[in-house]
């Protein structure tokens, strides 16, 4: 596939840039397109889960994971999409790891370890079960869940998003929360960049 900036990327190579997963992953819809709300909130995006995951890293306490939260779907801006989890097969979650793994390569950036990925999932995990509250996933989704108890915080992030939400703000390149994305995302790297060199520094001089 070819990404907006002209990227190509294929299973073998290439990776999509910040600015196309911005992009890419505010015009993904999630859960299959399968949302029961009204208006533009029904074309509920990828990115705007990703900022939602990223706010959950921050409210318990995991600020320094905010941009590993922002790119946990950064595949999906890569041409694999946004495949619901009973449609995903091993194979397609390899590919989705091998390629968020060029991603992490291409933006300079290291790979998390795996208590960080474990944090960050249970992170999506939250995102998810507030926006299934919601309506967001679809009609009876908090009926199939065991022990269905959304996080209230969660749901509030959520709607902070939804409030007043445009169609412009997420599917126009220079969109609200497309250029919020990047913003945020290009902002926590550097300001991880500048921790890593603080505590090497610290370290060298110890």
């Amino acid at each position: 596939m070819l990404t907006y900036t002209g990227i190509h990327v294929t299973r073998e190579f290439g990776a999509p840039s910040i600015r196309d997963m911005a992009i890419g992953l505010m015009r993904e819809p999630r859960f299959g397109g399968g949302n029961s709300l009204p208006g533009p909130a029904g074309m509920y995006p990828v990115g705007i889960h990703t900022l939602v995951v990223a706010d959950i890293l921050r409210a318990t306490g995991h600020a320094g994971l905010e941009a590993d939260g922002l790119l946990h779907d950064g595949a999906e801006a890569a041409g694999l999409r946004d495949v619901c989890r009973p449609m995903k097969t091993y194979e397609g979650r390899k590919l989705e790891e091998t390629v968020l793994r060029r991603i992490y390569e291409g933006i300079g950036r290291r790979w998390p370890s795996d208590a960080t990925r474990e944090l960050i999932h249970k992170a999506d995990m939250i995102a998810v079960k507030a926006e299934g509250a919601l309506g967001i996933s679809g009609r009876g989704f908090c009926e199939t869940q065991p022990n269905f108890n959304p996080s209230p915080v969660a749901k509030g992030l959520i709607r902070n998003y939804l409030d007043g939400l445009r169609y412009e703000d997420f599917l126009e390149p220079d969109g609200r929360l497309t250029l919020l994305w990047e913003k945020r995302l290009r902002r926590a790297m550097r300001r991880d960049t500048a921790h890593d060199a603080i505590t090497k520094s610290y370290t060298e001089k110890a």
